[in-house]
């Protein structure tokens, strides 16, 4: 790992690195006497934060309180800098390194007054936050430190770095075990007061494992899953957060496993017993009623404080003992398994030199927060949000094949979209290819391990996406259905679970996706079927969430398209307005989101399409003009967002189709602006979708110009439409909308130069028709209907091969003439296979007749 740049340190030893960044020994102004955390942009929520430093930076110094001396959240390269408390230890090899002088070395390994001395210290330090307003949300053994010396003081520290709601990320470490099982399973609760709860579970976990030397729940589960990891380090498996609470929620008491000596110790492991209940309403409301329980308990005056003297020669003598034994212990098993795989050990810092040296002046650098005491240097320039994610990826390539929440969180950044369709983000070439492989073999060597089953189908799940990217939806499809397997058959916790039903939900999201794809629309129907219900099911077990109201209309919005695509219009209809009842709904006593606007908008668009389907011009019309109003308020509010504009065409175009068909008067008015609206677009961003849209814009106006007798006009505009679709091919030669859209077009400018006279441009025309509709037979698959879909193309090219035959036989060429008669026993030979499927299509019936009259009327 490369050293963090920070200015006016000098960065020496790495002491270690987890969950939210990495911890180096420091030297500024010629003191080693530091720890500086680089943090990872990705881990923590840099706002509360902030706000946590500023707090304890201003108040004055509290003894439990790691020493905070600068910090800087605002730069790419956040850090904090503090006090080093730890110790350089040798190793069997001869070299040497710092490791912390933290709890976890003691715990099970100090005796039980020690124990509850250092119990009191930690609580009069997490009182002091709570009285604060700051919420720890990550108190474990590794992060109490200690100083050096006789009679050490504990230290809290890594404060507001847990696992906050609004972060960017949720890593997955040894914190789990410590955590309160809604912490887990609501991390978004920390902003509704509920993280002073949070740490008196975790306080009480902390000091059930001082005092046992065992985790208070699931102890045998996480050191046989320790065992088992040790020699595979490297995999770093990212467990669930939702499988460890179902856990810990299974396991409802906790067990001491011996008596207590006394009646005051049974009395503060009551205290503790409450810390640790299940149901937060029975906990303690925060840390400062803890400490008053504490010091309520009967004969603790000799156990009772920081403000008394520290003299008992006992304590000394086996807090220092107690260190040098379980250091030797860390230290052997550092050596080849250190903390094992499940916990990512937060480092703290250590140091070779304890002896006390007045540190530098802190430099503050607090642009989040600025401290009026010590005013904040501005820096010379702004850094660019761009640049910030730029360094957050470098980061992220550098450590995901250690870290798999790297490797996720790589994964979720990728995926990442802007409102145009667009990767938001550029990684280096090669990136995803390197995250496919460490995914793969990651699911290989543990799809058949129990214990990992969240992990592997979390892999699935995000390499399932990569594919997606790479427009390999086989493999997306593979992945996703192991997946849903494997998630189906997850026996822990059952499936009525909130979190475990919108991972299922997601999961067949992404399925109807990729069999959508893969032009599988059946199997993309039953998907999204499948995810609809499940986010239906969400809702009617939170009915008053606008969060779940919202992704059930999304979801049944995606199945109305996917059945439109499989033909089945009836249901198709149901599902659109199902979309538009429920965002009504939600909207009902409350102001519309976006993104309620935004679905609205989509729905009377999508309702539009299947009523136009059905043809039902009129109601189409309506639905059309709907999401028309829907659109230009979004376009209104959010100009800057250029697929408000894009959609808004869309509609405008369908509305124009109708127009024209109709001979409403207004229709090339319509047509003209949508036509105004994608010009812009071009302009400012010529993508292939707009210029696909701007396509059939031009194709539809010609068309509507040759009703009227504009032939020449109508030319005009058509070929403008055809070089559009010539340039979209040439870089997308499969894509079956440009190829079926450019066959239409080559026909009508047949036609259109036929009647001109220029009988041999027609025929050029006519064979570059029968071209592309040629593809489409060969190449549009409809594996799942027996390929029904081909009796379409059939028609389409029968006829083709019929006009192609019909212009060569008017240009009076012998050459032309036997090409002509080849063309028309084609077309016998197409309408031919149509009757062998269809015998009742009369159609296919008075056209073969006419191929055959024709051949009979050639020279």
């Amino acid at each position: 790992m490369s050293r963090p740049k920070i200015p006016d340190y000098f960065i020496d030893e790495l002491i270690g690195e987890g969950s939210t960044g990495s911890v180096w020994s420091a030297t500024s102004q010629g003191i080693t006497k530091f720890a500086v955390k680089s943090l990872r942009g990705i881990a923590v929520n840099r706002q509360v934060l902030s706000d946590a430093l500023v707090k304890i930076y201003k108040d004055a110094p509290h003894p439990g309180i790691a020493t905070i001396h600068d910090f800087d959240l605002a730069s790419p390269q956040a850090y904090i800098t503090m006090e080093l408390y730890a110790q350089r230890t040798p190793l069997a090899d001869g070299t040497s390194n710092i490791r912390s002088r933290n709890l976890e070395a003691l715990c099970g390994n100090v005796s039980t007054d020690d124990g509850w001395k250092i119990a009191i210290q930690i609580a009069e330090a997490m009182a002091h936050l709570h009285e604060n307003g700051i919420i720890h949300c990550n108190l474990k053994p590794t992060n109490v430190l200690f100083e050096d010396g006789v009679n050490p003081q504990a230290k809290i520290t890594d404060f507001a770095q847990g696992m906050l709601g609004g972060t960017e990320q949720l890593e997955t470490s040894d914190s789990l075990f410590y955590c309160a099982p809604e912490q887990l399973q609501h991390g978004n609760q920390f902003f509704k007061g509920k993280g002073e709860k949070w740490d008196v579970y975790a306080y009480g976990a902390t000091i059930y494992q001082l005092m046992t030397g065992k985790f208070c729940r699931l102890n045998d589960e996480i050191v046989k899953y320790r065992k088992k990891r040790e020699t595979q380090l490297n995999l770093h498996s990212e467990i669930s957060t939702n499988r460890v609470a179902r856990a810990i929620c299974a396991q409802e008491n906790v067990t001491w496993p011996n008596a207590a000596q006394t009646e005051t110790e049974q009395t503060y492991r009551s205290i503790i017993e409450t810390c640790l209940s299940l149901k937060e309403e029975h906990r303690h409301t925060d840390m400062v009623e803890v400490l008053n329980e504490i010091r309520n308990c009967e004969s603790n005056n000799n156990l009772n404080s920081l403000t008394e003297e520290k003299s008992e020669s006992n304590f000394k003598h086996n807090r220092n003992s107690n260190w040098k034994y379980a250091t030797s212990i860390f230290l052997s098993a550092a050596a080849s398994a250190a903390a094992a795989v499940l916990i990512t050990l937060n480092y703290q810092g250590q140091n070779d030199q304890p002896t006390p040296t007045h540190p530098p002046e802190p430099v503050k650098v607090v642009k989040v927060d600025p401290i009026v005491t010590n005013p904040t240097p501005k820096p010379d320039e702004t850094i660019p949000a761009l640049t910030i994610k730029e360094e957050q990826i470098a980061t992220l390539i550098n450590d995901f094949q250690q870290s798999q929440s790297a490797l996720n969180e790589l994964c979720r950044m990728l995926a990442t979209l802007d409102d145009e369709g667009n990767p938001l983000y550029r990684f280096p070439e090669g990136t995803i290819g390197s995250m496919l492989t460490y995914y793969d073999k990651f699911i290989s060597r543990n799809q058949n391990d129990l214990a990992l089953r969240d992990s592997v189908i979390s892999a699935l799940s995000n390499s399932s996406e990569l594919h997606i990217l790479l427009g390999d939806f086989t493999s997306a499809s593979e992945k996703l259905t192991q997946a849903t397997e494997l998630i189906e058959n997850d026996e822990i916790g059952g499936g009525d679970n909130g979190e475990l039903i919108e991972l299922r939900a997601r999961l067949y999201k992404n399925l109807s996706t990729s069999k959508a794809g893969s032009q599988m629309h059946n199997a993309a129907t039953q998907a999204a079927t499948k995810s609809f219900l499940l986010y239906k099911e969400l809702l009617s077990q939170e009915p008053n969430d606008p969060g779940n109201a919202r992704d059930a209309a999304e979801s049944a919005l995606m199945l109305a398209k996917k059945l439109r695509n499989s033909k089945q219009i009836e249901a198709s209809k149901q599902y659109a307005e199902q979309t538009i009842q429920i965002i009504a709904a939600t909207t009902a006593d409350a102001l519309p989101l976006e993104k309620d606007q935004s679905l609205l908008a989509s729905a009377h668009f999508e309702l539009g399409q299947i009523l136009n389907t059905k043809g039902e011009a009129d109601k189409a019309n309506e639905s059309y003009q709907n999401s028309i109003a829907g659109y230009t308020e979004l376009v209104t509010a959010f100009p800057e967002k250029l697929n408000y504009q894009f959609q808004l065409a869309r509609a405008l175009g369908e509305e124009a189709d109708i127009a024209f068909i109709t001979a409403n008067s207004e229709a090339s008015v319509i047509n003209n602006d949508a036509v105004e609206l994608l010009t812009a677009l071009i302009e400012r961003t010529p993508s292939d979708r707009y210029r696909f849209e701007m396509a059939k814009r031009l194709y539809a106006f010609s068309r509507s110009i040759e009703n009227e007798g504009e032939s020449s006009a109508a030319r005009t505009q058509s070929n403008a439409a055809l070089n559009i679709l010539k340039d979209l091919i040439k870089n997308e030669p499969s894509n079956f909308d440009y190829q079926n859209e450019i066959a239409q077009l080559y026909r009508q400018l047949a036609d259109l130069h036929k009647e001109a006279g220029d009988t041999g441009k027609s025929v050029e025309l006519s064979r570059e028709a029968v071209h592309h509709i040629k593809n489409l037979l060969d190449k549009d698959l409809d594996v799942e209907n027996k390929n029904r879909k081909k009796n379409h193309y059939r028609v389409m090219i029968a006829r083709d091969y019929g006009k192609l035959g019909w212009h060569l036989a008017n240009t009076g060429e012998e050459e032309d003439i036997l090409e002509a008669k080849s063309s028309f026993e084609t077309a016998q030979d197409y309408y031919q296979q149509i009757l062998d499927i269809e015998p009742a299509n009369d159609e296919a019936k008075r056209w073969l007749q006419w191929a055959k009259d024709c051949i009979e009327q050639l020279p």
